[in-house]
């Protein structure tokens, strides 16, 4: 919930055009920055050094392998990436300093920023560009392939321009170049990247210890370097809250997420406290491959009127969280406005009787110790439709994610999903047919017709309102995941350093960030 991580760049759910998102989403989501006696009101000058507390070990460090999700947070550091996003969401420039489509929208024609080399002495230019598309889009186990299903093939014209051809309109996939697919890495150093990443970003890698930290120094060949004014940032990941906090009271780190429940201790701690709109939405997620009665519409409908959400808000996140139930956040063109899953359990009991189910079913849930006191709320809640939800942590932290999008053999999950910048291709992989993340590949026709009627559409508006009807549809009629909360992303920080201010693209976002003058 830094500022920008680059001078263009704030967002990380990111839309094609968001005029007043940052305003809408920080007024109506959070924004607010609370200060304890740790207050520094000085501006931020150039120089110095910060640690930083991070909850996730980043697992691979090229952007083409990493899992994505909160891992951007950390390699768009050092990464920069051929389109950003400004503070009104719109894309902006950045290693492409413009482009331009065809007008039936399947071509698109990149000119590139010149003058800038890569630390290993690799010049930036057009075949670059190929390189790190084309490999996107080839190399076993990408994870930026599914950003670029829209791309069929990558031409260089010159050494500034690049041609994109697709396989039909997209004008959506600028806002991918604005996520991992875009995040241009230097060729000569390919094979090396998961431990030794080259980028063109802000700064490069000093040191890594996998599971531990990071430590990077700034990038003085930055195009905008004057918005980079600390010399070097670590970065230790601490996946334990209490760890966390404890980090920063002690002076060890100066800034970090915390939990809800710790803005109390926080702030009598001396420190500081901002609140900003969280980067992603938690949800239920069924196999109903697994779970026959999940089939039912009516059974979905029953489980999110079942689901009191102000409770969960109020109790587990001291009401800082949007309970909506809506899949795309506040201030986006893909919002649906008013819209609101209401909690209604009489009408759900109705629902369950209707389908068949008035004695409900047992449902087992997987899930990482992070989500353990929202599952037992929920399972309280669903009890009263006689779901008997039965919940299991398995050691292995990578057991979730293999046994329900992998392998596909657990009945259902409780975990958070990351939207990506472009919105389109987020309803894509959660609920559309053959998604990555849909392993019963439950769809709607009228959820998917929107999403490529967003997609086909250059303008702004016919975006907005296609997004909007997916966002509605999947309240009103939810689909595989069923969304409970997005709770907001809280940061705990000293008084070493200063020029914090809300950022949707969550922490860290380090542009404007200095040492206290």
């Amino acid at each position: 919930m830094f500022s920008s991580a680059r001078s263009a760049r704030p967002a990380h759910l990111a839309f094609l055009s968001m005029a007043l998102a940052a305003v809408l989403t920080l007024s109506a989501c959070g924004g607010a920055n609370t200060a304890g006696t740790g207050t520094s009101t000085s501006a931020p000058k150039p120089g110095g050094s910060a640690r930083l507390a991070y909850y996730l070990a980043v697992d691979k460090l090229d952007p083409a392998l990493t899992s994505g999700g909160p891992n951007y947070n950390i390699l768009q550091l050092i990464y920069d990436t051929l389109v950003h996003v400004d503070a009104g969401g719109k894309p902006a420039p950045g290693l492409a300093t413009s482009w331009q489509f065809s007008p039936d929208l399947k071509t698109l024609t990149l000119t590139l920023r010149e003058g800038l080399t890569f630390p290993d002495g690799t010049p930036f230019d057009a075949n670059v560009v190929k390189a790190n598309l084309d490999r996107s889009k080839t190399l076993p186990s990408s994870t930026t392939a599914a950003l670029l299903t829209s791309l069929q093939s990558t031409a260089v014209l010159d050494p500034t321009h690049v041609k994109l051809t697709l396989t039909k309109p997209d004008a959506l996939i600028v806002m991918d170049l604005a996520d991992r697919a875009g995040m241009m890495a230097s060729p000569k150093s390919f094979d090396g990247l998961v431990n030794a990443p080259v980028g063109l970003g802000q700064y490069t890698m000093d040191a890594y210890k996998p599971g531990v930290s990071i430590t990077l120094k700034k990038n003085p060949a930055y195009w905008d370097a004057k918005s980079v004014l600390l010399d070097n940032v670590t970065i230790d990941f601490i996946p334990d809250a209490t760890a966390r906090l404890n980090a920063v009271r002690t002076g060890r780190d100066d800034a970090a997420q915390i939990d809800p429940s710790q803005i109390a201790d926080a702030q009598a701690g001396q420190l500081n406290t901002m609140d900003a709109p969280g980067v992603k939405y938690i949800a239920l997620q069924v196999n109903p491959d697994h779970v026959p009665a999940y089939k039912n519409p009516l059974v979905r409908q029953a489980i999110s009127l079942a689901l009191d959400r102000a409770a969960i808000s109020k109790t587990l996140y001291l009401d800082k969280a949007d309970i909506s139930g809506q899949v795309f956040q506040e201030g986006t063109i893909g919002h649906g406005g008013n819209v609101t899953a209401p909690y209604d359990l009489e009408k759900a009991k109705q629902l369950m009787a209707q389908a068949g189910y008035a004695g409900g079913f047992p449902l087992t849930t997987t899930i990482a110790p992070a989500y353990k006191s929202l599952t037992e709320a929920m399972q309280a809640q669903l009890a009263k439709l006689n779901i008997q939800l039965k919940i299991d942590i398995p050691s292995a932290g990578y057991a979730v994610s293999d046994g329900m999008w992998v392998k596909k053999t657990l009945e259902s999950t409780v975990t958070g999903f990351f939207t990506p910048f472009d919105l389109a291709t987020g309803v894509a992989r959660v609920f559309g047919p053959g998604g990555t993340t849909n392993p019963g590949n439950l769809s709607s026709p009228d959820v998917d017709k929107a999403v490529d009627a967003a997609r086909s559409s250059a303008d702004p508006a016919t975006q907005g309102s296609q997004l909007q009807s997916v966002s509605k549809e999947l309240v009103t009629d939810p689909l595989g995941a069923i969304v409970v909360i997005r709770p907001l992303e809280i940061i705990a920080y000293g008084k070493k350093i200063s020029g914090f201010s809300p950022c949707l693209g969550g922490f860290p976002c380090l542009a404007n960030v200095g040492v206290s003058g």
